[in-house]
């Protein structure tokens, strides 16, 4: 019971985003340039490094740090004790402090925000001593990292796009979301020996994803469909 209540919050947590961003666009608050990167490096020690940049236009500032109420409404929560992290997280150091440092073994290693060129850059790096318990725990996200037949795998689940999205209010959200990007990296302390990503390096593979697929982008799928299966094994 307590498992399948953990999971479900994870998956309502890294929904937030793309809830918050949806409405937010919908609203004409937003416009649709975010980029995220969260990057997970396994060591021979069996710790674990997670490390998340994100990028916006300084001038969505106000736009993000009001998002949480936007996320609350958007999900119909109404008891701060149970309310889901948002786009507005990132932007607060001490509540990325607490939020890391509570966790056994877990610790915030660097947390930077900076601004140039009209963007503003946050960047958020964490240890976690014990991979497995780390990634097991669930916060860094809907991720899993166990042994099987002699080797290491570590898998993403990602949330899907609410079904009740009808086509033409997808058309509007690939639209205003044009500029945003989410991509997640996995670099392994070994060679490879199985990935669900055909391209991958010898100890690193990743997976891109945008509002607008193309041509251009021949790497990145697309944030609105079904999610692909994200999985490796060294």
């Amino acid at each position: 019971m307590h498992s399948n209540k953990k999971n479900n919050t994870m998956r309502r947590m890294l929904h937030g985003v793309l809830s918050a961003l949806s409405v937010l666009v919908f609203a004409g608050t937003f416009c649709g340039c975010l980029d995220h990167e969260q990057t997970v490096v396994f060591n021979k020690d069996d710790s674990v490094i997670v490390s998340y940049l994100y990028i916006f236009p300084e001038n969505q500032r106000q736009t993000l740090e009001n998002a949480q109420a936007v996320i609350d409404q958007w999900q119909g929560q109404s008891d701060p004790a149970g309310r889901v992290a948002g786009l507005n997280c990132f932007l607060n150091e001490e509540a990325v402090k607490r939020y890391f440092n509570a966790r056994p073994d877990v610790e915030l290693r660097h947390y930077k925000q900076t601004t140039e060129n009209g963007f503003c850059r946050v960047q958020i790096i964490v240890l976690g001593r014990d991979a497995a318990k780390a990634i097991n725990s669930g916060i860094f996200g809907a991720f899993q990292l166990k042994q099987e037949n002699g080797l290491t795998s570590f898998s993403a689940e990602l949330p899907s796009t609410p079904a009740r999205w009808d086509q033409q209010r997808l058309a509007q959200l690939r639209s205003l979301l044009a500029g945003t990007q989410l991509r997640l990296s996995v670099n392994t302390p070994t060679p490879i020996r199985c990935c669900s990503h055909e391209r991958h390096d010898t100890s690193s593979a990743s997976w891109a994803f945008t509002a607008q697929p193309g041509p251009d982008r021949p790497d990145s799928a697309d944030l609105l469909a079904p999610p692909p299966t994200m999985s490796v094994s060294w």
